[in-house]
């Protein structure tokens, strides 16, 4: 009955069953297993916050699927009034506990820049880190953080956000200041992302000619990111020519059809087809494990579906956490171009409940991994036969 008092937001219902049953304030609602308390906070609700609150609700209370306490989602929303409440009953502006390691000021920063939320944040406890300051375009600030700790140009966001770097990150989100004082502390103008994106190509595919000159002043070569990016074909093969075998799954390029296919390059997606990338290789997307086609037909990447389709991509492959084909993730997105195109191709199938399924867009940022590639590939030795697993 209360969720679907929730569901309705017939908020002054709500205050009367939890004050009827108390226990009911840490029941958990949706598939995001949040409390009443975050329900009333995502709503904008002050009034029925300091009333749960008064009632006993947990200020500190996770919900399920972001670990995240009700603080985040008021950072998130941009909520200051609804924040100063929360802190003010004992949120912890320092928490940094939910599942992207963000804590509230990266809440405020990191999705739609919530800055007043932000600067308050930082006044009220939150420490200052290197991407919110990088969100913000805070050039003075991020001196003074990476003089007192010069380790925190390596930080990179967690794999929910496909590790991004400072540098990365700055360009993509076009921080002109960020990026100027970032390549005056020393970050690497060369490093290729997890996506296998320099930020050379990260400038390019952002329409930034400024950031794309200010890179190249600092000596960086060419790279076959940068030069797919440019849609220069003749660069990219001699830059593979260099590097045999960089397209493979695990190989330093091995993710760039993933982000191309999505994003609906499909020149570039044609290109690297051409030149060695397998259509079914199965790669980490968040919790889950997956082929091109998933995101391309997730974000109505038409070109982009119809060119791996023609490579001999596998329709009928599913991925690991939803058990779904690439059609299936086009209805469920309401892709209907993407859906009238691989109905065709695609076998007919009961439908997959894909409740709670997002779009974790591979970005244009990303970060460097390093030699450690987690687990994506592990259990993927023979690409083929793990793309068609059900």
């Amino acid at each position: 009955a209360l969720a679907a008092l929730l569901a309705e937001e017939d908020w002054p219902a709500v205050l009367e069953a939890v004050g009827a049953a108390p226990e009911l304030l840490d029941a958990r609602f949706g598939w995001a297993e949040q409390t009443v308390l975050h329900r009333a906070v995502i709503a904008g609700e002050r009034l029925v916050v300091e009333a749960l609150l008064d009632l006993g609700a947990d200020v500190m209370a996770r919900d399920g699927a972001d670990n995240a306490t009700p603080l985040h989602w008021a950072a998130d929303r941009g909520d200051l009034g609804v924040a100063k409440l929360l802190v003010e009953r004992g949120a912890d502006p320092a928490d940094r506990d939910d599942l992207h390691g963000w804590g509230p000021l990266g809440w405020a920063t990191l999705g739609e820049l919530r800055e007043d939320v932000a600067r308050w944040l930082l006044r009220s406890g939150a420490p200052p880190r290197i991407f919110p300051l990088i969100a913000l375009d805070d050039g003075s600030a991020l001196s003074a953080l990476l003089e007192a700790t010069p380790a925190a140009i390596d930080e990179r966001l967690s794999r929910w956000e496909h590790y991004e770097c400072p540098l990365h990150y700055a360009v993509g989100q076009g921080s002109v200041e960020a990026v100027e004082t970032l390549l005056d502390a020393g970050a690497d103008a060369e490093a290729l992302d997890w996506l296998g994106l320099s930020p050379l190509a990260v400038a390019t595919f952002r329409g930034r000619p400024d950031l794309v000159a200010r890179l190249e002043a600092t000596g960086v070569g060419d790279d076959l990111s940068a030069a797919l990016a440019r849609g220069d074909l003749e660069a990219a093969a001699v830059a593979l020519e260099g590097e045999p075998g960089a397209l493979a799954p695990k190989a330093r390029y091995g993710r760039l059809l993933m982000y191309a296919a999505e994003n609906d390059h499909a020149e570039a997606v044609r290109w690297l087809l051409e030149n060695g990338a397998n259509p079914d290789t199965v790669q980490d997307w968040w919790d889950n494990r997956l082929t091109a086609l998933h995101p391309a037909a997730s974000h109505g990447a038409l070109s982009a579906v119809v060119a791996l389709v023609e490579a001999g991509a596998d329709t009928t492959v599913r991925d690991h956490q939803f058990d779904a084909t690439p059609l299936e993730w086009a209805r469920h997105f309401e892709c209907e171009a993407v859906v009238e195109f691989l109905s065709e191709v695609t076998p007919a199938d009961e439908t997959v409940d894909l409740t709670g399924l997002k779009i974790p867009q591979f970005d244009l940022t990303g970060a460097e991994f390093g030699d450690d590639e987690s687990d994506s590939n592990e259990e993927s030795e023979d690409q083929n036969d793990d793309a068609g697993e059900g």
